[in-house]
């Protein structure tokens, strides 16, 4: 499916119409299309009718299969542009190079493209070379080889600037075995940064590289250890250390320190003086965006390396943790998580809301599920038998109310309890059958659903 333009093809073709048009044979001295073209190949074509004085330049696919070209695009034509509507008898179809579609150079002796340009080859492209001197009459969007700094540049609209790094590097990265501690990597001693799971080790002390072809870790790597290698490509310090990068000063200690933006005075910074922590340890610090006064907090700590690794993977926010920060414990506070005293005992210092919920019947059975709540409603519709589900466990309490209430038309519903029920002197209440009527009942249990405790709180009460 390639778009391909050929010198000497043309054939004939009777095609009428405004579809695909079927080639009929070479003219003379002409080669036919399926000569030149593969099947879904595109090129530009001309057919041009002499007796009607019809013409079409468009871009057309070709079909090896019905010997056709379809006309897929119409760049002009004796129709206005459009597709022509061809009359009886020969025509001549052939490649043509729209002067639309053309490459050429101008008077200033420039190829100008209003597209995109792409490359398919693996070679090279060639970009114009040479000193800082030479550089042309500058446009945005210019980019050349600059000689005498050694580096590509590009012009930005205001000043010629680098393009890219001017220093190479490459990256090797593998995956350890257990107890791996050689990997194998070409590099320059003294130009080369190794990392393990992403924490960058000391060179001579966590990692010796000193061969060019290998690293060796003081200590073997865990199975499915990353270890990344990056080799940099040589250079002085004179290409590095430039004033634009605020450490020409690099006598003065100070004035180095502040250019850095590093405001931790010398006697903060010699506070790391002797710490033991690894390299990994200390990077857990990266991007924490504690204030001094915050960090302070743990000045005094006496939590345990295994106690603080508790918090490892936490994802809560100072907001939520400070949920947690509560004047007594076991009595509720506004806006405070609910905690138990010393003896497991919570108190609440104010209200309490509960979960109401209305229970319906279906096919005469209602279930009151004690995981949504501990109050309950249901209107009868129907006679229905009620089953209580999910009670605390054996040695636990749940405790609930149950309001009953009649329909409007007085319908005198009745209700079969669950035979685990205990009324008082065993027998269950008779409902109210008046409409709209309203009783109230209250069930306990302590030994998981096995016995549930029913009393009559109110009657009538609609």
């Amino acid at each position: 499916m390639a778009l391909v333009v050929a010198d000497r093809v043309k054939e004939t073709t009777t095609t009428t119409g405004t579809g695909a048009i079927t080639l009929a044979g070479a003219v003379n001295n002409f080669v036919t299309f399926s000569s030149v073209l593969s099947n879904s190949d595109t090129t530009y074509y001309a057919i041009v009718d002499e007796t009607n004085n019809d013409f079409e330049v468009g871009l057309g696919t070709f079909s090896s299969g019905g010997n056709s070209v379809t006309r897929t695009t119409v760049l002009a034509s004796s129709n206005s542009g459009s597709a022509v509507d061809l009359s009886a008898g020969i025509k001549e179809v052939f490649v043509n190079y729209p002067a639309g579609k053309a490459v050429f150079l101008d008077a200033s002796g420039d190829a100008n493209f209003a597209g995109a340009v792409n490359i398919t080859s693996t070679s090279a492209l060639k970009l114009p070379a040479g000193t800082t001197a030479q550089r042309p009459t500058p446009a945005q969007g210019q980019i050349r080889y600059n000689t005498t700094t050694s580096g590509f540049e590009g012009y930005n609209g205001s000043a010629w600037t680098s393009v890219g790094a001017q220093f190479a590097y490459t990256r090797t990265n593998a995956t350890a075995t257990s107890g791996q501690t050689t990997f194998s990597a070409a590099y320059v001693a003294g130009y080369v940064d190794v990392y393990l799971n992403g924490a960058k080790l000391v060179v001579g002390t966590d990692v010796t590289a000193t061969n060019g072809s290998s690293v060796v870790l003081a200590s073997g790597a865990t199975t499915g250890d990353s270890v990344e290698i990056i080799a940099y490509e040589t250079f002085a310090v004179a290409n590095g250390l430039l004033a634009a990068n605020n450490l020409s000063d690099v006598a003065n200690a100070a004035t180095a320190l502040t250019n850095l933006g590093v405001t931790s005075t010398a006697a903060e910074l010699n506070i790391l003086d002797g710490v033991t922590s690894t390299t990994a340890e200390l990077n857990i610090l990266d991007g924490v965006t504690s204030t001094t006064a915050e960090l302070n907090i743990l000045d005094g700590v006496t939590s345990t390396a295994s106690e603080l690794n508790i918090l490892d993977g936490v994802t809560a926010t100072a907001a939520e943790i400070n949920y947690l920060d509560i004047t007594t414990l076991g009595t509720s506070q506004a806006s405070k998580a609910v905690t138990a005293d010393a003896n497991g005992v919570v108190t609440f210092d104010n209200g309490i809301s509960e979960e109401y919920n209305a229970v319906s019947s279906s096919s005469n059975a209602t279930t009151v599920n004690l995981r949504d709540g501990t109050n309950f409603s249901h209107t009868l519709t129907e006679n229905t038998t009620f089953t209580f589900s999910n009670p605390a466990s054996n040695g636990k309490v749940s405790a609930f109310t149950l309001k009953i209430a009649q329909d409007a038309s007085a319908s005198g519903y009745t209700i079969t309890w669950p035979g685990s029920v205990d009324w008082p002197d065993a027998t269950a209440p008779t409902l109210t059958a008046t409409a709209n009527a309203v009783d109230y009942f209250v069930f306990i249990t302590h030994d998981g659903g096995t016995t549930y405790y029913g009393f009559t709180a109110g009657q009538a009460l609609g």
